[in-house]
């Protein structure tokens, strides 16, 4: 962390770090206990990190379209952005944006993926039922808002279906968190820029009246 950032931002990242490190501990230890060890889902191959970036890019798609075209129930989802999110994570660097997104995507894809549908997917011999469960379990682990809610919940559908489709619980993990990052880098790069506007009009207005 750098001098000049605002020790809160410094706080909220290794607050971050420690819960999604801990989600990531509850994965082993859940999955110990059901007999589904996550790491053992994992195959550590250069065509899983390529899958899990590439299945990223609709997760993007529907995150900028978001933030672009905030209309209806979208609305509410922009403003968990702009109210939470930005001002959590506004004076991080790259580097600790990309520290929690990487924990986020481990932690909570070993835990809801890994673990719970795989556990469930067990002992209900229903892939369908682990799939449906553990995907409204996401959602209602983010409930922030009800759209909010549901979205992460749809996205908990797409990554299980990942994890189902591709055998390499890595898939996902690279997907969820390819996406944190590229939504946390964006918004809070946004926010830098459009204060710097802000100033530059005000630094503009101040001049215009002193001449």
């Amino acid at each position: 962390m750098s001098e000049s950032q605002p020790p809160e931002t410094g706080s909220v990242v290794r607050l971050t770090v420690v819960f999604e490190g801990g989600l990531l501990l509850a994965a082993l230890v859940l999955g110990f206990f059901l007999e589904q060890p996550p790491m053992a889902q994992i195959e550590w191959t250069v065509v899983g990190l390529a899958e899990g970036i590439v299945a990223a890019a609709p997760l993007v798609a529907l995150f900028f379209i978001t933030v672009r075209y905030p209309i209806g129930p979208l609305k509410s989802i922009e403003t968990v952005y702009k109210q939470l999110l930005v001002p959590l994570f506004r004076s991080a660097t790259w580097g600790q944006l990309l520290l929690v997104s990487v924990l986020a995507g481990a932690g909570e894809e070993m835990l809801f993926r890994g673990a719970i549908q795989a556990g469930i997917q067990q002992f209900s011999g229903s892939m369908m039922l682990a799939l449906a469960i553990a995907s409204v379990l996401f959602g209602l682990a983010h409930p922030i808002t009800t759209t909010y809610a549901v979205q992460v919940g749809a996205m908990g559908l797409y990554l299980g279906w990942l994890w189902l489709a591709t055998g390499n619980l890595l898939v996902p993990i690279v997907t969820h968190a390819a996406y944190d990052f590229v939504a946390l880098w964006y918004l809070t790069r946004r926010h830098v820029a459009a204060a710097e506007d802000d100033e530059n009009a005000w630094n503009d207005e101040r001049v215009r009246a002193e001449g």
